[in-house]
């Protein structure tokens, strides 16, 4: 059905009422066209649909927006924003009636992107976010601790994960527009079904009503599989203390009792780690600040043995060894024949209470 012959209906009591479409050349917030489009979405970031996009959570996913207008590849994306897993969301709006649209749009969001993950680095962006919310009379930084404080981790922490998800090639491209016409949605959903770490959708943005001051307003998004965000990797999420808590209320004894005690003297020593991942794990930093054992959702252990992650090769090799005098470590391995580390033995659940608090002892020695 055209945008332009479309409609909505409210059932007051009996009677069934319709709410006309209305076009955004009608203008919103004193603008037209695009111009309304972002308007609309940089002031209202929940319009990007978060539980369409993520149907699986069961909080719908959260953007924050950085900025608009972020240069990027001669151009300027039209808007900025970032997910509460610590992804990049980068915007485009085009509006049907514009014939750029259902054309180059699509190629131009992926021209973005492939100079962004070359570009760009999360100091540059951070700066970007800073002036232009100062520009809007704004505290860039309270914005951001407000959009973290859920995930109980700090703002530099959030910062350190933007950054590798933008290493690693994880970023969410959005086309959106009033409606988006079927070549640019065969686009969409090809490009979604075919990239592994980046994800590519559309989302269409009806408004209903008859003034700007009073409208229904409806996103849907589209170009989205379930089998495509099961695949992609950029689809993990950030494993923050609360988000753990409530995953584990599942879980039977002793991993859930396990691996809170676990957690909670992580945090007690501030060498918490989240997990980034499609199940609830996380880690802890070692003296040297990086992750050096993780703690998986069935009570599994990975320790990582190169060097590089302990503040010295003797720390290293004396962790080592006292995992192997507690048998989670084969006695025979050769440390310089280990590229990154090794999985555990055993599992949390499969020690004995004594060697649960050797574990917990020894770890904690090696903790930043």
């Amino acid at each position: 059905m055209s945008a332009k012959r479309d409609v909505i209906f409210r059932l007051e009591g009996e009677t069934l009422n319709s709410i006309p479409y209305r076009p955004f050349r009608q203008g919103l917030f004193g603008t037209e066209l695009e111009s309304a489009l972002q308007g609309l979405l940089a002031q209202n970031p929940d319009l990007l649909a978060g539980h369409q996009i993520d149907p699986s959570s069961e909080e719908p996913l959260r953007f924050l927006l950085l900025c608009r207008e972020m240069p990027v590849a001669g151009g300027a994306l039209d808007l900025l924003f970032v997910d509460e897993n610590a992804v990049l969301t980068l915007v485009e709006a085009k509006l049907a009636q514009n014939p750029e649209s259902s054309r180059t749009v699509i190629g131009q969001i992926v021209e973005y992107a492939s100079a962004a993950v070359s570009d760009w680095d999360a100091g540059e962006i951070r700066e970007r976010a800073v002036q232009f919310h100062d520009q809007q009379g704004r505290n860039f930084e309270d914005e951001l601790e407000a959009f973290t404080a859920p995930t109980d981790f700090d703002t530099e922490a959030f910062w350190d994960l933007i950054a590798d998800n933008l290493a690693k090639r994880r970023l969410r491209l959005i086309v959106a527009g009033d409606e988006l016409r079927a070549s640019a949605r065969r686009a969409i959903e090809f490009l979604n079904a075919e990239m592994q770490t980046v994800e590519v959708l559309g989302l269409e943005i009806r408004c209903y009503g008859d003034h700007s001051s009073d409208l229904t307003i409806v996103p849907m998004v589209l170009g989205q599989t379930q089998a495509a965000a099961e695949r992609r990797s950029g689809g993990a999420i950030i494993w923050h203390p609360s988000r753990l808590r409530t995953a584990w209320e599942e879980f039977g004894e002793p991993l859930r009792s396990r691996l809170t005690r676990v957690l909670d003297l992580a945090l007690e020593r501030n060498v918490f780690m989240p997990g980034h991942s499609q199940k609830p794990g996380f880690g802890m930093s070692s003296g040297s600040g990086k992750r050096f054992i993780s703690f998986g959702a069935d009570g599994g252990l990975y320790c990582t043995l190169e060097a590089g992650y302990y503040p010295s090769r003797t720390e290293r090799d004396e962790f080592a060894a006292q995992l192997k005098s507690l048998g989670l470590l084969d006695a025979d391995l050769d440390l310089d024949e280990v590229v990154s580390g090794r999985s555990l033995k055993r599992k949390l659940p499969e020690l004995s209470e004594r060697e649960m608090q050797s574990l917990l002892e020894l770890v904690l020695r090696f903790c930043g």
